[in-house]
């Protein structure tokens, strides 16, 4: 049984609560747009506090998914939370531009590609 009842770090529940009812109001080329923009302080700062927020929680995250044994122990919990959020906001994008993008099954990939081996 996973930790938590989820897949490894639960990508696939994660991913699609972001894509699913928003309307494309906070789609992440948007953020990144604004981003770029000259004059925006707020949402910069805005931005960096999400990232590190939720960078922070899904390292957490794979930390007690670790331990309880269902996330691979050879990967750091931080590059993993980084890839994570990467992950996500990629395919975000993607299938915000094109709705047949595979979304949930990258995701699940990842799951996959994370959880333990059976020597470990």
């Amino acid at each position: 049984m996973r930790a938590e009842g989820r897949a490894p770090v639960g990508l696939v529940a994660a991913g699609t609560h972001e894509l699913e009812g928003r309307g494309g109001h906070q789609h992440p080329r948007g953020v990144r747009l604004r981003l770029a923009e000259d004059g925006h302080a707020d949402a910069h700062a805005f931005a960096s506090e999400r990232f590190a927020r939720i960078r922070a929680e899904l390292a957490d995250r794979v930390r007690r998914n670790q331990a309880a044994g269902t996330i691979r122990p050879d990967v750091d919990p931080e590059t993993v939370a980084s890839l994570v959020i990467a992950a996500s906001d990629g395919l975000q994008t993607q299938w915000m531009l094109d709705p047949a993008v595979g979304h949930t099954a990258a995701l699940e990939l990842l799951d996959r590609l994370l959880a333990p081996t059976r020597a470990d």
